[in-house]
This record gives structure tokens, sequence and C-alpha cells, in this order.
């Protein structure tokens, strides 16, 4: 019986192994490997509590990727490893337009542990980011307000709604902070205070935060209108980004 799969104390620790598997499922179809997120810095990696996201640079005639990586996504699903993201260096080109926002945060904590770096060389243009966040912003206005309403308005319903939302909200003012200051902090807490500084009302956004992690807890009543005010943030943050000249 092979040893047991679990999420790593450091994520060097498993690195050489997932290249193994992928070089097995993939051979000359991989060209790079590139971890993202925290999973790429060591000092806010948590092991057990992070996901490990990895990028897969792919040839443009690369054959079934899907089909040969399902052992490998499945094998190391228990160690929080996300399925892979798979790109070819054509698609990775032509995104750059379309997922700037995405395209952007990953870029600034990356490191790729084979072949070369797809995300070296990253432009966005500030144009495609600004229409981008305001798209995003309005779109996660309406699904907090649609699944607020579609809520029984209790303490279970209304707390799942603010653990898929509220970590949404860091890429969004990463964003806006990059098209305001052309940088932005990494932590989730430190992009809230960040944006506060620069003048945006977002006091309702950041107690959801606290209520994610445990630190405040609200009645339901309260979260009620914790949730209405962070709608109404939203839709204040989008109306100045809508007008915002890049």
């Amino acid at each position: 019986m092979g040893k047991k799969i679990q999420p790593p104390a450091k994520v060097g620790d498993i690195t050489q192994e997932m290249l193994a598997d992928l070089a097995k499922a993939l051979g000359t179809d991989l060209l790079s490997a590139t971890l993202f997120g925290s999973a790429a810095d060591e000092a806010r990696y948590a092991g057990g509590k992070s996901d490990i996201g990895l990028l897969l640079l792919l040839a443009e005639d690369a054959a079934n990727p899907l089909k040969r990586l399902m052992g490998f996504c499945q094998k190391w699903r228990p160690a929080r490893v996300s399925p892979p993201l798979l790109m070819t260096p054509s698609y990775l080109e032509g995104s750059r337009d379309a997922f700037p926002i995405e395209l952007l945060i990953m870029a600034a904590s990356h490191r790729t542990i084979l072949g070369e770096d797809p995300l070296a060389d990253l432009r966005v243009e500030k144009v495609d980011l600004r229409l981008q966040l305001e798209r995003e912003l309005k779109a996660k206005l309406m699904a907090l307000s649609t699944r607020v309403l579609a809520s029984d308005g209790g303490t279970q319903s209304l707390s799942r709604i603010v653990a898929e939302a509220a970590p949404a909200f860091t890429a969004l003012f990463q964003a806006l902070l990059w098209l305001l200051k052309g940088s932005f902090p990494l932590a989730a807490d430190e992009v809230l205070a960040a944006a506060a500084e620069a003048g945006y009302r977002l006091e309702a956004i950041r107690t959801l935060s606290l209520v994610r992690a445990g630190q405040v807890r609200p009645t339901p009543g309260e979260l009620l209108v914790i949730l209405e005010d962070a709608a109404a943030e939203l839709k204040l943050l989008s109306t100045l980004v809508d007008a915002m000249e890049v």
C-alpha cells in the first residue's frame, strides 16, 4: 500500500513527486508548471488550510489533457492541490484582455517549478482591467442581493453567503489598487486597509471578513444589516469605477 497523501507542511515537500506524476501523464506536452497564490509563498502557505494552485502551460496540440490528468487530480486532491489551470501559449496571450484581474493577481504571487515562467512578461491594459472590474463588481452585487433574498434569513444560510462572497472581494480591491497605484498587497486584511486608505468606504465589507474569520459573531438580524450595507458599498464602488478614466 502506498503512502497516504496529505497536505504538506511545505509545498516544496511534494513538488518533485508532483512533477514526476505530471511528466508521466503529459510527457513533452507539458511546457511549464507554475505554483500561484499562497502555494508560491512559503511565508503565506498554511499546511492543511491553504489550497495549492497550479498553472500548467501545455503544447498547442496537446491531445486529451483532461483525461490524462484525471489520475493526477485524484491522487493529489487530499493534499489540497486544486485542479490545475490548463493553458496553451496562445490561449494565455489571448486572455490578457478577457481575464486581466485573474492573470494580474496570479502574476503577483507565483513560482515556476518547471520550464520557463509563463507570467514573467505579463502585461495587462488598464482599460481592459477597468472594464472587467466594473463587470465583476456589478455581478457580485447582483449575486449577493439575489442570494440574500433567496435565503431563509437564518444564521446558517447567511453565514454561507459570507463564507463564499468575502474571499472574492479581495481580488477586486487588488485590481482597484493596481489601477490607482500600480501595485497591491497580497494579504486580504492589508488589501482592505489600503483600499480604505485610498478613500473608499468599505466598513461593511471589512466586517464581513471579520465574520468569516470568526472574529465577529453577529446575530442573524445584525448580519442581514451588514450584508445590505456591503451591497450598498459595492453599488457605490461600481459607480465610481464606471466613471473612472484610465
